[in-house]
């Protein structure tokens, strides 16, 4: 059973309607040109990840390289929603601007069959020298006096569009009380540092709950690091009752790859998240098949000399 959370907030689905009203505008660049974009995304190719169904029988993929690949779609997709939606909107002609109090906004929007109209504002403090923007929402129809935010995010102090530190959170739960064809509940939280050689990030679900399939909460961590060039490392971390005993387990995946696509994942079960049950290594090829396996309770197959990364990480 896969107990890793994946979902995207119905913000997206204002994307073709926010394209259709476009209109460029440079006017507000000063607050809106550090923002986080698409240099925040994980760089792990996961074009083989589609493949799976067709071939998992076979054994030619490496199961840590799929779980690496759909974590990163699941990731990507929710971030990228955000910030799409974010990078679309701030090109086009704000609705307002308040040069007094270094604020902008854009919206409300809403699509024909949406429930909520939705607006996001731009905002820099001179004193502290930050950004800060947010998504609010309120029922259609409504006057928008009592707006509720659902994702809000902060560029820290120093910023340059070439060297930046931020976070945003998304905040399911949220928009599932003003929406009621939202499919999630809970938080999740993005936390960010780029710099001109790369990024290093960490995501973040709590208490997520697939509405549409309702379960336990579960946490989720993933933390990244990715070069310009390609190479990129990730550790993923989720809690769920692996061993259906009643005690929450840790699972944890260090993965590794190069900008060929060739990596390396080596991942710890822990009992209770103290006891440890088991440890594996799998290293993968550039068509990311399984050319090397060791496991605490089969031992070996293949040869480590396969392996992009010869020596195990093994999280901590």
């Amino acid at each position: 059973m896969d107990h890793r959370p994946a979902s995207s907030p119905h913000l997206s689905a204002l994307l073709p309607l926010a394209i259709a009203l476009s209109a460029c505008s440079a006017s507000t660049d000063d607050l809106t040109g550090v923002l986080p974009d698409d240099r925040v995304l994980v760089n792990l190719d996961t074009s083989g990840a589609q493949a799976f169904a067709a071939r998992a029988e076979l054994g030619e993929w490496s199961e840590f390289y799929l779980q690496t690949a759909e974590t990163t779609d699941n990731v990507n997709g929710l971030i990228g929603n955000v910030l799409t939606l974010v990078d679309t909107l701030v090109h086009l002609e704000p609705t307002s601007v308040n040069r007094r109090q270094h604020t902008a906004t854009w919206g409300p929007y809403s699509d024909t069959l949406d429930p909520v109209e939705t607006r996001l504002t731009v905002a820099y403090d001179a004193e502290t020298d930050v950004h800060t923007w947010w998504f609010d929402q309120w029922p259609k129809g409504g006057d928008g006096s009592d707006p509720t935010v659902v994702v809000a995010g902060e560029v820290d102090a120093g910023a340059t569009r070439e060297d930046n530190t931020g976070r945003f959170v998304v905040d399911f739960t949220a928009i599932a009380a003003l929406d009621p064809t939202a499919d999630a509940s809970g938080t999740f939280v993005s936390e960010y540092d780029i710099d001109p050689d790369g990024v290093a990030a960490a995501a973040v679900f709590q208490d997520w709950v697939d509405l549409d399939h309702p379960a336990d909460p579960v946490d989720a961590a993933y933390v990244y690091e990715q070069t310009d060039a390609g190479d990129g490392s990730m550790d993923l971390a989720w809690q769920a009752d692996y061993l259906e005993d009643g005690t929450l387990d840790v699972y944890v995946l260090r993965s590794r790859w190069l900008a060929t696509g060739a990596g390396r994942g080596d991942a710890v079960l822990a009992e209770g998240g103290e006891e440890l049950l088991g440890a594996a290594s799998e290293c993968w090829d550039e068509g990311f098949d399984l050319v090397y396996r060791a496991s605490s309770w089969e031992g070996e197959q293949g040869e480590v000399g396969a392996c992009a990364f010869s020596e195990a990480a093994w999280p901590e």
